[in-house]
């Protein structure tokens, strides 16, 4: 059995986003041979990540049977994590510019601007798996204490769709 290793400095998790253009993102969008495309803002300092697929399910009970009976029905996806805020990357190199490494994340958020994002679970090396799809920044609220002096923020992508896996070419 195999692992998937976010461990080690080749193998990092990733996370790419661009604004969305309306077309469906590929993987060439975010990256060649692992280095983020012009435009593409790639999220540093992660503190932790999850990725989020809950199937809605609808139950029901009968008077011939003493169980219920569920099917399931749509999924909501949404991504979730924390990161240690870094100016550029929160804020923006260069706001009003229109795309996601000039917008940021406050920006895209507060802005409402949908986004395309690409996850790789372990660095973005050939064959190396991610997860990609399109939504919304949510869930932004920066925050510092006397504990933790660092600003930190929860951050949410919540999916507007499927979500896509593969493997990195």
């Amino acid at each position: 059995m195999a692992y998937i290793n976010a461990a080690s400095s080749a193998d990092f998790v990733r996370v790419l986003v661009r604004v969305n253009d309306g077309t469906t993102p590929v993987e060439a969008d975010f990256h060649a041979s692992g280095v983020a495309t012009a435009d593409t803002l790639e999220v540093p300092a992660l503190q932790d990540i999850t990725i989020t697929n809950t199937p809605s399910t609808f139950r029901w009970k009968q008077l011939d049977t003493a169980s219920e009976y569920v099917v399931t029905s749509v999924s909501t996806n949404s991504i979730s994590g924390n990161l240690v805020l870094d100016p550029d990357t929160f804020f923006g190199a260069n706001p009003g510019g229109g795309e996601a490494d000039d917008e940021g994340v406050f920006n895209l958020s507060n802005d409402k601007i949908k986004i395309d994002f690409l996850i790789g679970l372990s660095g973005l090396s050939t064959s190396d798996r991610y997860i990609m799809g399109s939504g919304y920044f949510s869930n932004v609220a920066p925050a510092v204490s006397a504990d933790s002096p660092i600003w930190v923020s929860p951050i949410g992508i919540e999916v507007d769709g499927d979500y896509t896996a593969g493997s990195a070419t």
